[in-house]
């Protein structure tokens, strides 16, 4: 389940991750939430490309609940286990160089990076195995696309740990690319409840960019509504993923922010159901593993 964490999480950051602002702006006013007045139509959509200089402040938080089945020859009784999954992460960036549309160098310093397992130990009294601390935490790193690779340095200036690294780099995968999503971002507001092709291909091609090894498909997104300064997108795809004789599999829905005054992404929030199944083709003697359960993902990124 780690790889299907890393992905869900990994790819909503990057999605936003990949277009930053410099200017401040409020969060979203309550005039914007679902089922509220919003301003008529037609709304503009300004677009701004990527400023050396600007400066967010990024959270994201994921979880993951999953009852599993296992059942395997000569076991007897099949296993139920539950797996409980929770990651976040606190962290600053700021865009150092830019060809273009698209952001070549930044800096990331990270505040926060937590993945547990299981229920979140509160106190040393609660027992349990407190969870580990990333390598990456505290520190801050300079990320640079050459040549289409990600070189990761230190506040030093020299190379990073290669496993300081790899765990920065796994957040960068759009480094150095033009962000499809900020392109195909309409002028003007569609028709509520209209779907936006260019928008549903760029959303689905940015995903699995950020994927890691997992299938991307079904991407969607329709015009939902607007405030003043932000529009609502409405936006689900799946996400499926082959390990051994298992297929993990999530359907995912939920809503992105998007700043009207610079077309970037502010906030998104995803929820879904994850299952675990044989996958097509399995061996019918192996090993079978089933299991539902759900996994939520929320993003948001702040101008500073």
């Amino acid at each position: 389940m780690s790889l299907l964490a890393l992905a869900l999480l990994g790819g909503a950051v990057l999605a936003l991750g990949c277009r930053k602002e410099k200017r401040t702006e409020p969060p979203v006013p309550a005039s914007a939430a679902p089922g509220e007045a919003t301003r008529e139509l037609p709304l503009v959509l300004a677009k701004r490309a990527p400023q050396v200089g600007a400066r967010t402040a990024d959270a994201s938080l994921m979880r993951i609940k999953l009852v599993l089945t296992i059942q395997a020859p000569g076991m007897g009784k099949p296993e139920t286990s539950e797996v409980l999954s929770t990651e976040s992460e606190r962290r600053i960036e700021e865009t150092l160089a830019v060809e273009g549309d698209a952001r070549t160098r930044v800096k990331v310093s990270y505040i926060e990076k937590v993945t547990t397992l299981g229920e979140p130990r509160t106190s040393d009294r609660d027992g349990g195995v407190a969870p580990p601390k990333s390598p990456i935490v505290g520190k801050t790193y300079v990320v640079e696309s050459v040549g289409g690779k990600l070189a990761v340095t230190g506040a030093s200036g020299t190379a990073a740990p290669p496993v300081e690294a790899r765990e920065v780099e796994t957040e960068y995968a759009s480094l150095g690319h033009a962000d499809a999503i900020f392109a195909a971002m309409p002028g003007t507001a569609p028709r509520r409840g209209e779907p936006v092709a260019a928008l549903s291909k760029a959303f689905e091609e940015e995903m699995a960019r950020n994927a890691h090894g997992m299938t991307v498909g079904n991407g969607l997104v329709r015009y939902r509504e607007a405030s003043a300064d932000a529009a609502l997108f409405d936006v689900s795809f799946t996400l499926w993923r082959d390990e051994g004789p298992v297929r993990f599999a999530t359907n995912l829905e939920g809503v992105m922010t998007v700043s009207t005054a610079t077309s970037t992404l502010r906030a998104m929030v995803l929820k879904g159901p994850v299952t675990a199944a044989a996958k097509p083709g399995a061996s019918a003697g192996a090993m079978t593993v089933t299991g539902a359960g759900v996994v939520e993902v929320s993003v948001t990124s702040a101008p500073l």
